[in-house]
C-alpha cells in the first residue's frame, strides 16, 4: 500500500505527475463571466470594449480591471482583462448558457 508507493517514488520507479502553469480549464467559468460583464458594460454604458491607451484609457476592459483591482480580485490588469475579451471562444458565450 503506502509503503510500496513511497518505495516506488523514492527509487524513481514512478513519478509524481508534474503540473506546469495553470490547470487547463480552471478559469473558464470566471473568464466567461468577465466576458459577459464587459458585454453588459458596452450595452448599458456605451463604452468601447478596449482602448488604445493601455494606461489611462476609458473602456469596458479598463472599468473591469479597475473594479477587480479595488476589490482585490484577479485578474486586475488591463492587459489580462483585454486578453479575456479578445478570446474568440468566449465571444460565443451568451446569456442562454447561464
Amino acid at each position: 500500500p503506502l509503503r510500496f508507493w513511497v518505495t516506488d517514488v523514492l527509487t524513481a520507479t514512478i513519478r509524481r505527475p508534474g503540473v506546469k502553469g495553470k490547470v487547463a480549464g480552471a478559469t473558464v467559468a470566471r473568464d466567461k463571466l468577465i466576458h459577459a460583464l464587459i458585454r453588459d458594460l458596452i450595452a448599458s454604458l456605451g463604452l468601447k470594449p478596449t482602448s488604445s491607451d493601455r494606461e489611462e484609457g476609458q473602456s469596458a476592459c479598463h472599468a473591469v480591471a479597475t473594479g477587480f483591482a479595488l476589490l482585490g480580485l484577479e485578474p486586475k490588469s488591463y492587459q489580462a482583462i483585454e486578453k479575456i475579451w479578445e478570446n474568440k471562444a468566449l465571444s460565443e458565450f451568451n446569456s442562454s448558457d447561464d
